[in-house]
Protein backbone atom coordinates (compact mmCIF):
# COMPACT_ATOMS: atom_id res chain seq x y z
CA UNK A 1 0.00 0.00 0.00
CA UNK A 2 1.03 3.76 -0.81
CA UNK A 3 1.84 5.79 1.91
CA UNK A 4 -1.68 7.39 0.95
CA UNK A 5 -3.80 4.41 1.21
CA UNK A 6 -2.20 3.62 4.79
CA UNK A 7 -3.19 7.09 6.06
CA UNK A 8 -6.84 6.38 4.45
CA UNK A 9 -6.90 2.59 5.43
CA UNK A 10 -6.05 4.47 9.43
CA UNK A 11 -8.50 6.92 9.19
CA UNK A 12 -11.24 4.24 7.88
CA UNK A 13 -10.28 2.08 11.09
CA UNK A 14 -10.50 4.85 13.11
CA UNK A 15 -14.39 5.35 12.45
CA UNK A 16 -14.91 1.93 12.84
CA UNK A 17 -14.38 2.55 16.30
CA UNK A 18 -13.48 -1.72 17.01
CA UNK A 19 -13.54 -1.65 20.89
CA UNK A 20 -13.71 -5.01 22.65
CA UNK A 21 -16.85 -6.04 24.43
CA UNK A 22 -16.31 -9.69 24.76
CA UNK A 23 -17.20 -9.49 28.16
CA UNK A 24 -20.47 -7.28 27.94
CA UNK A 25 -21.37 -9.40 25.30
CA UNK A 26 -20.72 -12.73 26.70
CA UNK A 27 -23.05 -11.29 29.63
CA UNK A 28 -25.96 -10.46 27.53
CA UNK A 29 -25.35 -13.51 25.62
CA UNK A 30 -26.29 -15.71 29.39
CA UNK A 31 -29.04 -13.27 30.10
CA UNK A 32 -32.43 -12.35 29.07
CA UNK A 33 -32.08 -12.63 25.34
CA UNK A 34 -35.27 -11.33 23.81
CA UNK A 35 -34.13 -7.57 22.90
CA UNK A 36 -31.38 -9.16 20.50
CA UNK A 37 -30.87 -10.22 16.99
CA UNK A 38 -28.08 -12.11 15.80
CA UNK A 39 -27.52 -12.26 11.89
CA UNK A 40 -25.49 -14.93 10.28
CA UNK A 41 -24.78 -16.48 13.77
CA UNK A 42 -25.04 -20.08 11.99
CA UNK A 43 -23.19 -22.03 9.78
CA UNK A 44 -24.24 -24.92 7.45
CA UNK A 45 -21.60 -27.94 6.27
CA UNK A 46 -23.02 -29.14 2.59
CA UNK A 47 -20.95 -31.85 0.97
CA UNK A 48 -21.92 -32.09 -2.81
CA UNK A 49 -22.47 -35.06 -5.36
CA UNK A 50 -18.65 -34.02 -6.81
CA UNK A 51 -17.01 -34.30 -3.21
CA UNK A 52 -16.42 -31.08 -3.06
CA UNK A 53 -17.11 -29.95 0.71
CA UNK A 54 -18.88 -26.27 1.34
CA UNK A 55 -19.39 -23.66 4.29
CA UNK A 56 -22.23 -21.16 3.93
CA UNK A 57 -24.33 -18.65 6.11
CA UNK A 58 -28.13 -19.27 5.63
CA UNK A 59 -28.24 -16.33 2.88
CA UNK A 60 -25.84 -18.21 1.00
CA UNK A 61 -27.43 -21.58 1.20
CA UNK A 62 -30.83 -19.92 0.20
CA UNK A 63 -28.69 -18.32 -2.78
CA UNK A 64 -27.28 -21.94 -3.82
CA UNK A 65 -30.60 -23.58 -3.56
CA UNK A 66 -32.35 -21.16 -6.08
CA UNK A 67 -29.68 -21.36 -8.46
CA UNK A 68 -29.51 -25.17 -8.57
CA UNK A 69 -33.03 -25.46 -8.82
CA UNK A 70 -32.88 -22.64 -11.79
CA UNK A 71 -29.56 -25.01 -13.46
CA UNK A 72 -31.91 -27.70 -13.18
CA UNK A 73 -35.28 -26.46 -14.39
CA UNK A 74 -33.21 -25.47 -17.79
CA UNK A 75 -31.68 -28.83 -18.03
CA UNK A 76 -34.62 -30.38 -17.16
CA UNK A 77 -36.48 -28.16 -20.23
CA UNK A 78 -33.21 -29.34 -22.48
CA UNK A 79 -33.92 -33.05 -22.08
CA UNK A 80 -37.01 -32.38 -24.53
CA UNK A 81 -34.27 -31.77 -27.55
CA UNK A 82 -31.12 -33.73 -25.96
CA UNK A 83 -31.99 -37.23 -23.98
CA UNK A 84 -28.39 -37.57 -23.73
CA UNK A 85 -26.65 -40.05 -20.84
CA UNK A 86 -24.82 -37.11 -19.65
CA UNK A 87 -27.27 -34.69 -19.66
CA UNK A 88 -29.32 -37.02 -17.39
CA UNK A 89 -26.28 -37.85 -15.58
CA UNK A 90 -26.49 -33.79 -14.68
CA UNK A 91 -29.89 -33.55 -13.86
CA UNK A 92 -29.12 -36.32 -11.50
CA UNK A 93 -26.45 -34.92 -9.71
CA UNK A 94 -27.99 -31.27 -9.60
CA UNK A 95 -31.20 -33.46 -7.80
CA UNK A 96 -28.86 -34.90 -5.14
CA UNK A 97 -26.99 -31.41 -4.66
CA UNK A 98 -30.40 -29.34 -4.28
CA UNK A 99 -31.32 -32.40 -1.73
CA UNK A 100 -27.88 -32.08 0.28
CA UNK A 101 -28.49 -28.28 0.18
CA UNK A 102 -32.27 -28.58 1.49
CA UNK A 103 -30.86 -30.72 4.39
CA UNK A 104 -27.98 -29.08 5.74
CA UNK A 105 -28.55 -28.81 9.22
CA UNK A 106 -27.07 -25.58 10.61
CA UNK A 107 -24.05 -25.38 13.65
CA UNK A 108 -23.86 -22.47 15.83
CA UNK A 109 -20.58 -20.51 14.73
CA UNK A 110 -17.83 -20.15 17.39
CA UNK A 111 -17.16 -16.08 18.24
CA UNK A 112 -13.36 -15.63 19.26
CA UNK A 113 -14.71 -11.94 20.40
CA UNK A 114 -16.78 -9.26 19.86
CA UNK A 115 -16.31 -5.59 18.74
CA UNK A 116 -18.39 -2.45 19.15
CA UNK A 117 -18.83 -1.49 15.58
CA UNK A 118 -20.81 1.53 14.33
CA UNK A 119 -24.66 0.66 12.45
CA UNK A 120 -22.75 1.93 8.81
CA UNK A 121 -19.80 -0.79 9.54
CA UNK A 122 -22.75 -3.32 10.65
CA UNK A 123 -24.67 -2.86 7.64
CA UNK A 124 -21.98 -3.57 5.47
CA UNK A 125 -20.68 -6.62 7.67
CA UNK A 126 -23.84 -8.32 7.34
CA UNK A 127 -23.77 -8.31 3.63
CA UNK A 128 -19.97 -9.93 4.40
CA UNK A 129 -21.82 -12.58 6.32
CA UNK A 130 -19.93 -11.76 9.33
CA UNK A 131 -22.06 -12.70 12.32
CA UNK A 132 -23.33 -8.96 13.66
CA UNK A 133 -25.22 -8.73 16.87
CA UNK A 134 -27.73 -5.71 17.43
CA UNK A 135 -28.76 -5.03 21.01
CA UNK A 136 -30.50 -2.13 22.31
CA UNK A 137 -28.94 0.00 19.09
CA UNK A 138 -25.73 -0.92 19.64
CA UNK A 139 -24.28 -3.62 17.07
CA UNK A 140 -21.33 -5.89 17.63
CA UNK A 141 -19.15 -7.70 15.02
CA UNK A 142 -18.72 -11.51 16.27
CA UNK A 143 -15.29 -12.64 15.38
CA UNK A 144 -15.02 -16.04 13.91
CA UNK A 145 -11.82 -16.59 12.64
CA UNK A 146 -8.49 -15.30 13.89
CA UNK A 147 -6.10 -16.99 11.54
CA UNK A 148 -6.19 -18.29 8.15
CA UNK A 149 -8.61 -16.78 5.89
CA UNK A 150 -11.22 -14.18 6.77
CA UNK A 151 -9.62 -12.87 9.85
CA UNK A 152 -11.14 -9.01 10.86
CA UNK A 153 -8.45 -7.64 9.30
CA UNK A 154 -9.05 -9.08 6.08
CA UNK A 155 -12.52 -8.74 6.12
CA UNK A 156 -11.91 -5.03 6.72
CA UNK A 157 -8.96 -4.89 4.16
CA UNK A 158 -12.33 -6.60 1.61
CA UNK A 159 -14.75 -3.65 3.47
CA UNK A 160 -12.33 -0.68 2.35
CA UNK A 161 -12.01 -1.64 -0.90
CA UNK A 162 -15.09 -1.98 -1.65
CA UNK A 163 -16.46 1.20 0.11
CA UNK A 164 -13.00 3.33 -1.49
Amino acid sequence: MTNERVAKFQEFLNKSLLIDQTVLIDNILDGNKEDLHIHNAEEFTIKFSSGRTQVATLALLTEYIEDHEDILSRKKADRVVDNSEQLQQSIEKLESDIKALKSAVADNRYIFYWLLVPYWLAKELINFDQVVLDYMGNHYWGITQIAGDHTADEILNLLFEELI
